[in-house]
Formats: structure tokens, C-alpha cells, sequence
């Protein structure tokens, strides 16, 4: 399988050069140069397929290259001891992805990638210095699954300000290849110093770079395979489902239309947002307008300008026209997702996150047939992730997952810096 840079389509390179570059030398994302469906008696079976075998078939069109299906078999196994679990309430299923060890949806890509880079680096003799941006989950997921790999350092590039109290600690206690950055900015000003480094020569000539964002094939790929496990898991047979996705960069909802292009049977993609209204706003209007971000109550989605939208609208048939048939979007501010917490919690005692609050109102402003598909709702972090949001909210704070409850009680490390690129270049080149 060879990927194409997004920004010119004559720029191919092999699954192993994409993963180390994360991001083309021209500034595009790395697709895929085909999507081939899986055979329809792969679909027909999968409930008698394991959790390990649906994602090798799912994985191996486009990790198989260079790899041998023992290797990626292995890799496979490690992903899928974070577990995928269905909850229904009422006519929806919550498909709870934050199992992890750090408790977030991202969890699965970021081993997924750790383990690819770890096989990978075995043919290599130079370290690989990997830069994140995160708004909250990402730095957490990759700091746990790369630290203390050999050969790999991770530079996680936060905004002060902009991430819970349990998510910082997740991102500035780890220590040895692990560095946190704090930035005096947003996380779009996050983003844009990392792209702004894979476009500069003087420092890619300097380093080996890579990223383990969404950007990167072997981190955003592999959340593909969870959309079909939670297909496997429905006990109807032959049915459709309509996906409510809580949208921040579109990496997660990107991933899933690759699900649904294998063959998945998707019948309405719904594309939920906070303040951060860009993707409905495009869903709605045809016209696609960056801003800078604002602060709300679902942090990991407060992204103004984000990466995978390229990816979704490639995926989603390339023009506004196609791309509407198949998805709609629905902007969910704060108050709304506060009162989403509080009246799951009175009608089922369950617990969301603001993420997952946010999915679950635009799921409930969707107004197709009930009868038609199954409901799910990804449920993306654990709501003991934010604290300060749950007593706001319900008026007392939510057992902490026993991770959580650890670095809780870790000092933190970072740097300080401002978001200007000269002084992060200054960073890379020390």
C-alpha cells in the first residue's frame, strides 16, 4: 500500500515512510491510495470474528507492506487488550473507548503506533523526535505509549490554560524521553508551531521528525477498527447504524469513514461540536472557515482550524454536495452540555464526560427514523478526567479511575514558552 501527500497526489510514499514523516514534506496529510471494501463475508461473519481478528483484516491492507502478519498480528494483540464496551441507554449505545491506560479514546491509536514505530525502529540508528499538539487526551495517550521507548523522544506541546487539572498531570509526570511544553496560547498556536517545524529544512535536516497527532497514518488509522467492533457487538443482525462522533481535529470521525468505506454499514454520520462550530458550519453552508478557537467545557475539542478536514472531505466524496449526503452537524455549547450530564445522570445514573455529552446531544438533535439503524454515541474520555465540570454540573465530584488517582499525586514538569516559532526552533535545535 503506498499513501499520497494530500497536497499533491504525485507524492506517494510506502506506510513506513509515512508513519516517520507524520506529515508530507509539502505540508499534506498522508492518504491512502485506494480504500478496497472487504469482502462481504467478512461483514456477513463478523460476529463469530474476535476483536483481534477484525482488526488484522481491518489493519493489514495497509500496514501489511514490509510488515509480516505474525509481526502485525502482534502489534494487533496489544492494541486489543484495551477493551471496547457497549452501553445502552434508552435507543442509544455509548460505545465507551476510554478503557486505557489513560483513559481517553486515543489510547488505541497511540499504542497502535508506538508498537509500528517500535517495530520499525529496529532497521534505524538515529532517535526519532516526536512533536505533539494536544488540547487535552492526545499528549496523555502518546506520553503512556511511547515512554522509555528507545530511540524515541516526545515533545507534547500543550496550551496553559486549556487542559483539565488530571490532564495536565497526565501530560508533565512521565520524565525520561517525555517533555512537556506549555504554551502561552491556544492549541491551534500548538498546531502551528508543529507544522511549521515539519516545513522548515533547518530543522528537519537537524532531527528525525515525526508526529503521533491524527496527522500521522499509524496513530489516526487504527481508530478505524473500533466503529467495527462496536459493529460486532450489536446483537442485531444486519443492520445499519447512525454514528454521533464528538468532533475536535476530525481525526476520530475521518477514521470511522475508513471503517465505513471497508464495508461498514453506516446509514447518517453525525458530526458534533462545541462553540468551535467550523465543521457544521461547513456542513451546513458548503463553505469552510477557519477561526481561532474558544475555551468551552469539552477542551479537547476546542480547535478552530481542524487538520483532518481535508481527510473528511476527501472521504466523504470531495465536494460539499456528496459530503452532505452523508453527514450532518449540530453545535452544542456549554449550557447544553451540562444539561446533558445532568439528565443522563437523573434518567439511567450514568456518568458523561463533556465529550461524550457532546455526542450525545447532537445525537439527540438528529431527527432521521428510530427505526431505521442502531444509535451510537462514542464516548471518548472518563468523566473523573473533569472533575470541576462534574461538580458543576451534578454537585459532587466522580470516583477517580485508579490511573488517574496516581498522577494525581505526581509533580509535574514543563517548560514555558510562547508561541512563537523562533523559540520553539530554538528548542528543537538544542
Amino acid at each position: 500500500m503506498k499513501f499520497y501527500s494530500t497536497s499533491d497526489p504525485t507524492h506517494q510514499v510506502s506506510a513506513r515512510e509515512a508513519v516517520r514523516l507524520g506529515l508530507a514534506p509539502d505540508g499534506g496529510l498522508y492518504m491512502p491510495v485506494q480504500i478496497s471494501p472487504l469482502p462481504s463475508s467478512f461483514w456477513s461473519s463478523i460476529r463469530a470474528r474476535s476483536y483481534e481478528e477484525l482488526a488484522l483484516e481491518m489493519m493489514h491492507p495497509f500496514f501489511g507492506e514490509g510488515l509480516s502478519r505474525e509481526s502485525l498480528y502482534g502489534i494487533i494483540q496489544k492494541v486489543c487488550q484495551i477493551p471496547i464496551r457497549l452501553v445502552r441507554l434508552g435507543d442509544v449505545h455509548l460505545v465507551e473507548l476510554f478503557h486505557g491506560p489513560t483513559h481517553a479514546f486515543k489510547d488505541v491509536g497511540a499504542r497502535f503506533m508506538a508498537e509500528l514505530l517500535r517495530a520499525y525502529q529496529e532497521y534505524e540508528d538515529m532517535e526519532l523526535h516526536i512533536l505533539v499538539a494536544t488540547s487535552g487526551d492526545t499528549g496523555g495517550a502518546v506520553a503512556a505509549a511511547f515512554h522509555g521507548q528507545e530511540g524515541i523522544r516526545v515533545s507534547i506541546l500543550y496550551p496553559l490554560g486549556g487542559v483539565s487539572a488530571v490532564q495536565e498531570k497526565q501530560l508533565t509526570t512521565w520524565g525520561d524521553n517525555i517533555h512537556a511544553l506549555r504554551i502561552n496560547g491556544s492549541f491551534d498556536d500548538c498546531q502551528r508551531l508543529v507544522k511549521t517545524a515539519f516545513s522548515d529544512p533547518v530543522v528537519t535536516n537537524h532531527t528525525r521528525l515525526s508526529s503521533a497527532n491524527s496527522i500521522n497514518i499509524g496513530r489516526w488509522l487504527p481508530q478505524s477498527i473500533y466503529y467495527s467492533e462496536a459493529y460486532r457487538q450489536l446483537s442485531t443482525e444486519s443492520q445499519t447504524t447512525t454514528i454521533a462522533v464528538p468532533c475536535g481535529n476530525a481525526g476520530n470521525i475521518s477514521a470511522g469513514m475508513v471503517a465505513e468505506q471497508l464495508g461498514l454499514p453506516v446509514d447518517r454520520w453525525i458530526v458534533c461540536s462545541n462553540a468551535n462550530d467550523v465543521l457544521p458550519t461547513y456542513l451546513s453552508t458548503g463553505h469552510y472557515q477557519p477561526k481561532r478557537s474558544i475555551r468551552t467545557l469539552a477542551n479537547a475539542m476546542d480547535v478552530g482550524d481542524p487538520s483532518n478536514f481535508v481527510r473528511m472531505k476527501i472521504l466523504g466524496g470531495s465536494t460539499w454536495n456528496h459530503v452532505k449526503e452523508r453527514m450532518e452537524g449540530h453545535v452544542v455549547h456549554d449550557e447544553e452540555i451540562i444539561h446533558s450530564i445532568q439528565d443522563t445522570y437523573q434518567q439511567y445514573q450514568y456518568l458523561l464526560d463533556p465529550h461524550t455529552a457532546t455526542g450525545w446531544a447532537g445525537m439527540h438533535h438528529f431527527e432521521g427514523s428510530r427505526n431505521r439503524s442502531s444509535r451510537l454515541v462514542m464516548s471518548t474520555a472518563h468523566p473523573s478526567k473533569f472533575e470541576e465540570i462534574m461538580v458543576r454540573a451534578l454537585g459532587f465530584s466522580t470516583e477517580p479511575a485508579p490511573h488517574l488517582k496516581r498522577v494525581q499525586q505526581l509533580p509535574g514538569s514543563w517548560i514555558s514558552m510562547e508561541p512563537t516559532y523562533p523559540q520553539f526552533r530554538e528548542y528543537l535545535m538544542g
